[in-house]
């Protein structure tokens, strides 16, 4: 199964999250930027995964409204190891679960 997972950390750099992810995904972040995800970002990509880490914060707006105590986010999209992913990153007392999405089955 494939799902979208959404991580939300707090007290903890961006550089810090990307050390993380670029060790949990064995491939390099490429910087971007994009005026829909509030300035720059992150782009990881593996063996068909994508994760992207972005600051919560642009200016006086909140990407994550529900969630301002956490300054990076973390989003893992697509991923069919949700279970790794959360055994990984939710150890962490900084790091919670914002969201988790479940792509509808494909029919045969």
């Amino acid at each position: 199964m494939k799902f979208s997972i959404d991580l939300g950390f707090r007290n903890e750099s961006i550089e810090q999250i990307r050390s993380r992810v670029e060790a949990f995904m064995g491939a390099t972040c490429e910087e971007r930027c994009s005026d829909y995800r509030g300035g720059d970002y992150l782009v990881c990509r593996n063996a068909g995964e994508e994760v992207k880490i972005q600051l919560n914060r642009d200016g006086d707006e909140l990407a994550e409204e529900e969630f301002p105590e956490h300054t990076v986010l973390v989003l893992f999209d697509p991923t069919t190891r949700d279970r790794d992913i959360e055994g990984a990153f939710l150890a962490n007392d900084n790091c919670a679960l914002i969201r988790k999405r479940e792509y509808p089955r494909e029919s045969v």
